[in-house]
């Protein structure tokens, strides 16, 4: 309603470059600036206005319409409220600027090329892209990359014509993309195609202007054109593209750096495959241009080149590594070979080298001789004079292959230097009776790593065995009385051969040796006529072959149940060596079987005794002393049958098997694979940290008989602290000793009754520092004492220890022994009566034994003898009974 007191501003129309900058078109005094405000009337008293929040209807480009809004109250003539509005309409202006750079170029690097500008000078909004296109060029050139702008004015294009295309040679000089072209659009839609943003500076001169390529003609700018309705380049307005190139040139090819590398060893035997050795060869690579690079790799064997073609590229399967290190790895055949090497780089630039490299053979022949040869002297004419020849090649007794061939032999007396061209060497009485002699044998390598007999380094390589020759009629040849020698045996009273024995020779020549394998000693070049005396000794080893067993022969014989007989064994059981055995030799013993003794006091581990000597008393050997060296007197004869027999102290049962230092493992092992084993049961529970449990040890089942054992506890010191050790069996002689603050050795004996009965053995208080199972932290340890029982019979038995969950499940356990081979036991635990079921079957699940019953609530144990079981190999056995099911496996050897 028109108010006839109020005159409101008329309608504006306004182009949007004219208005101030920050313009905001809510700021109601803003607009009352720019734009005015309503004026009263004449005769209006009390009159006023009041101008509401504005309309606002504009683009991003700040182009559109503002409706200003006011209200009148109060004055005029019937003093009524009155509306009135302003419309303000924005147009559109554009004006802005756009430098598209010059092309760019580098040397093996991206150039640092221009970026492009822009200048908004109106309303507008420019928007810029960029896209590289990259491509491989020939020449000089490594790549090129084409990079197309293209600019937007959101605020001009019409959303889907094309753009205008900026020509990349403006200047018409014939050097496209030289220098930097200009895009001027003007607020009257003039736009303007120029060296720079003046295109009225008279830059480009009227001189350099080329109207046959489109120049205008008019100084200042390349040429111009109009974007206004109606022109053909209205379609085009405000989307703007050119294409700016950028090259990048290499010429320098990768460089390769290597270390001619030394000759590499070959240690093979395989003479059909050449004997090859491995090769490593380390290079590097500098590409400072390029990113990419391929490595080619070709292999000239025995430097015989090979056509450079990809079925000959090995690069993929000899060499490893990342740029820039890299390495060869392979193995070839002894002799001269060279690799070629190619690299090309990124950009195409090639470089190869050559690596020549050489295998050569580091093993040494290996000669095999006969152990010996007797042959005779020949009568030279002069008495006491004699002579043999003898060549190296009548020692060999087989011959080999050698990757170097031809092999040679050369011959010569044990000390003396050897020559690989002395075949033949001469025997002479001054050689003596007996000649050790060594056989060497040469190949034809040329080893730069073999070191010579003579001390020199480089040529063949070489290896020797010894052997001896025996001249037969030395004596009679040569009229010399020959040297004696005196040999002889040591072994235990049960005939087991003691090696590593040191032997003493003193008297009429002075000499040390040690027993071998056999037991055997040898003494040789003895002069005849002289007195000797040959004393063993052996120490150092106490604690070997001692255990319960012995304890309880100790025991039995002091209480006079079992007299120990041997005269051997007495001296074993004598260990303070007293001559008398009591209380302290017991006790010693027993130190000495829970480790809490480590050396035998008073006495050494071993004594040795002449086995032709003949106690005077069997029951008391040292009535009179025994003779512990052999003695001969005025030797004129070999001695070839001396004999000791070696006591181990502390061995009463004699039940050590020496094993000497080389004896392979294999060995050991296959001793104990048969034999039984019996299992301690413990009960297990679940520990809470910070409380304390006991853990009751129980001796095995299906012993009808047993005097006694031994074994050692381990335990986590982490996880338990042991506080109290105690036994309840009042039958049995129970002894404990913590050697650690994690190990406890146990030993008991049963020698007041007859017959052992299972039971309990001790009860062990620990205290938990974590939460677990007893069974996760407690083990049996026999690195240092064996784990076993002892029979009636006085036989060692070996021993297990199971734990089991007290009523709680069924268990299975490991099968004993495991592997087996003529029977083993297995053993299962049941919380309540229950009718289980012992499955064997092979891996693929086909069942060869089922055995089922009825078993009582307990430890059960179920023996299988090879002969019931048609398979060998790994077996599986099951544990069925109600609501529990449980496999292992076990391994059955052939006999």
């Amino acid at each position: 309603m028109d108010d006839p007191c109020c005159s409101i501003p008329h309608d504006m129309t306004i182009a949007c470059n004219q208005l101030p900058y920050g313009f905001d078109p809510d700021n109601i005094w803003q607009l009352a600036q720019l734009f005015g405000s309503p004026q009263s009337q004449g005769g209006c008293p009390y009159y006023y206005w009041t101008e509401l929040p504005p309309l606002v209807n504009l683009n991003n480009c700040e182009v559109g319409a503002i409706t200003r809004r006011f209200q009148a109250y109060g004055g005029g003539w019937n003093g009524g409220t009155y509306t009135c509005q302003q419309l303000i309409t924005i147009t559109e202006a554009h004006h802005y600027e756009i430098r598209f750079p010059p092309d760019a170029s580098a040397y093996c690097q991206l150039p640092q090329a221009e970026n492009i500008q822009t200048n908004e000078l109106a309303c507008d909004l420019l928007a810029v892209s960029v896209n590289d296109l990259t491509f491989q060029v020939s020449g000089n050139a490594c790549y090129k990359i084409m990079r197309t702008y293209r600019v937007v004015n959101w605020c001009e294009y019409d959303g889907y014509s094309g753009p205008y295309i900026v020509g990349r040679d403006e200047d018409c000089d014939n050097v496209p993309g030289d220098e930097a072209v200009w895009v001027i659009r003007k607020p009257n839609g003039q736009v303007f195609i120029d060296r720079n943003n003046n295109p009225h500076d008279a830059n480009p001169s009227i001189g350099e202007l080329q109207t046959y390529c489109g120049h205008t003609g008019v100084p200042g700018n390349w040429r111009n054109f109009w974007q206004t309705p109606g022109s053909q380049y209205y379609v085009n307005r405000g989307y703007w593209q050119y294409t700016q190139q950028i090259k990048v040139y290499d010429d320098v090819k990768p460089q390769i750096t290597f270390t001619a590398p030394q000759p590499f060893c070959s240690y093979s035997s395989n003479v059909q495959a050449g004997c090859p050795g491995p090769v490593q060869i380390l290079f590097a690579i500098n590409e400072t241009c390029s990113d990419e690079i391929e490595i080619k790799l070709f292999l000239f064997a025995f430097n015989q080149p090979v056509p450079l073609i990809p079925a000959n590229n090995r690069a993929a399967e000899l060499i490893t590594g990342v740029y820039p290190n890299y390495t060869i790895n392979g193995t070839f055949p002894i002799g001269q070979h060279t690799f070629e090497l190619h690299v090309k780089d990124g950009c195409g630039n090639v470089e190869s080298v050559q690596i020549p490299f050489t295998v050569v053979d580091c093993k040494a022949p290996t000669p095999i001789c006969i152990h010996g040869i007797s042959t005779h002297l020949m009568p030279t004419g002069v008495a006491q004079e004699g002579m043999i020849e003898l060549w190296a090649i009548d020692f060999i007794s087989s011959f080999s292959s050698d990757c170097t061939p031809p092999l040679k032999y050369s011959i010569n007396k044990a000390g003396d230097t050897p020559d690989p061209s002395l075949s033949g060497i001469q025997l002479t009485c001054a050689d003596g009776d007996s000649v050790s002699i060594e056989i060497y044998t040469w190949d034809n390598a040329d080893n730069p790593y073999a070191i010579q007999p003579d001390g020199t380094l480089g040529g063949p390589n070489y290896a020797h065995c010894v052997t001896y020759v025996l001249l037969k009629n030395w004596e009679e040849i040569c009229g010399i009385t020959p040297a004696l020698a005196a040999s002889g045996l040591i072994y235990t009273p049960v005939d087991s051969a003691v090696a590593d024995v040191e032997v003493q020779l003193s008297g009429g020549m002075l000499d040390t040796t040690w027993s071998g394998t056999t037991g055997q000693f040898d003494f040789q070049s003895m002069p005849q006529g002289q007195d000797y005396t040959l004393t063993p000794a052996k120490d150092g080893d106490d604690l070997h072959g001692i255990s319960t067993a012995d304890l309880i022969m100790l025991k039995k014989h002091l209480m006079g149940i079992d007299t120990i007989e041997s005269p051997y064994a007495l001296i074993a059981a004598d260990l303070d060596n007293s001559g008398i055995i009591d209380e302290t030799d017991q006790n010693l013993l027993l130190a000495l079987v829970l480790h809490i003794d480590t050396v035998i006091a008073g006495n050494s581990s071993w004594r040795f005794v002449d086995a032709n000597y003949d106690f005077p008393d069997a029951a008391n050997p040292w009535i009179a002393p025994f003779p512990e060296s052999i003695v001969l007197d005025s030797l004129v004869a070999t001695a070839d049958s001396l004999q000791f027999i070696a006591i181990k102290i502390g061995d009463i049962n004699c039940s050590i098997i020496p094993v000497p230092a080389n004896l392979i493992q294999e060995d050991i092992e296959d001793r104990s694979v048969a034999a039984k084993v019996y299992r301690l049961q413990a009960g297990d529970s679940w520990c809470t940290k910070g409380q304390p449990y006991k853990l009751v040890v129980k001796l095995p089942e299906g012993v009808e008989e047993m005097q006694g054992g031994q074994f050692a506890l381990q335990w986590y010191s982490d996880a338990l602290s042991l506080s109290d050790v105690s036994s309840s069996d009042d039958a049995r002689e129970v002894y404990t000793a913590q050697s650690k603050e994690n190990k406890l050795a146990v030993s008991w004996t049963n020698t007041r009754r007859q017959a052992g009965i299972p039971g309990n053995l001790l009860e062990l208080s620990f205290t938990a520092y974590e939460s677990g199972y007893l069974s996760d932290w407690i083990s049996l340890d026999e690195s240092e004492i064996q784990a076993e029982i002892v029979t009636h019979s006085g036989q060692s038995q070996s021993l297990g220890l199971d734990f089991i969950l007290e009523a709680a499940r069924p268990q299975l356990f490991q099968n004993s022994p495991n592997p087996a081979q003529d029977e083993t036991t297995i053993s299962f635990y049941l919380p309540t009566p229950a009718k289980a079921a012992i499955i064997i079957q092979t891996p693929a699940g086909q069942v060869i034994s089922r055995v089922e019953d009825n078993y009582g609530a307990g430890y059960h144990s179920l023996q299988l003898r090879q002969e019931n079981l048609p398979a060998t190999g790994v077996l599986l056995y099951t544990l069925e009974t109600a609501g529990y099911k449980s496999t292992r496996k076990m391994v059955i050897l052939n006999r």
